[in-house]
């Protein structure tokens, strides 16, 4: 019985790289959720740590954090209509509102 030696090759160059990063990072929404994942936290950290105890601003920067996300990545939904946004620009406007008043 005789091994087949495999012709595969070995190679480092800039298209490897690239093909082996869309594997290891996958399809654009999951760079997308893991974006907003790590701004969320980093937000909700730095703001813990500044002592900040207003709701308002965790919702603003929270609210700013996925629109600069769903910007940045273009992340098209299953349905066309975004839920989320239009929740999180009234809960912020009330936010707002109430803080004014």
């Amino acid at each position: 019985m005789k091994l087949k030696r495999s012709n595969t090759r070995v190679s480092l160059g800039p298209q490897d790289f690239a093909e082996r990063s869309k594997r290891i990072l996958g399809e654009k929404q999951n760079v997308f959720l893991l974006s907003l994942a790590i701004l969320s936290f980093g937000a909700v950290v730095s703001l813990a740590a500044l002592g900040e105890g207003r709701l308002t601003v965790y919702l603003s920067v929270l609210t700013i954090a996925y629109f600069a996300s769903t910007l940045i990545f273009r992340v098209k939904r299953r349905p066309s209509f975004d839920f989320l946004a239009v929740a999180l620009v009234i809960v912020f406007a009330v936010s707002i509102i109430s803080t004014l008043i």
